[in-house]
């Protein structure tokens, strides 16, 4: 499941949700700026399917990848990449799942 919604990401979806067998799997990545405010992307990421996915092993590398492709004029560093990625329960509804990541993200700030 990981590597699945590994590749939708890399075509190009920022938010992924699915079902597979007793578990639910969320995947979220949002840019924040020094003050903890979401953060516009200056070019929307467009998947590139020529270029093989990012390297996952490293979380440094993805993060660099995605600021690359979508702040690529962000010298100064004043934008940050957040990933976070949820394995609930499937009996878990919906509804709690997305207060769960909001929650979560917000400690994340």
């Amino acid at each position: 499941m990981t590597s699945w919604l590994l590749t939708k990401l890399h075509n190009g979806y920022t938010m992924i949700s699915a079902r597979e067998g007793d578990y639910h799997f969320s995947y979220f990545i949002w840019f924040e700026n020094v003050n903890g405010d979401p953060e516009v992307a200056q070019r929307p990421y467009r998947a590139d399917c020529t270029a093989p996915p990012p390297d996952y092993s490293r979380a440094t590398s993805t993060s660099r990848y995605f600021m690359h492709k979508c702040f690529p004029n962000d010298v100064s560093r004043a934008v940050h990449c957040n990933e976070l990625f949820m394995m609930h329960v499937g009996l878990v509804n919906t509804q709690y799942i997305a207060g769960h990541c909001r929650q979560l993200a917000a400690k994340n700030s």
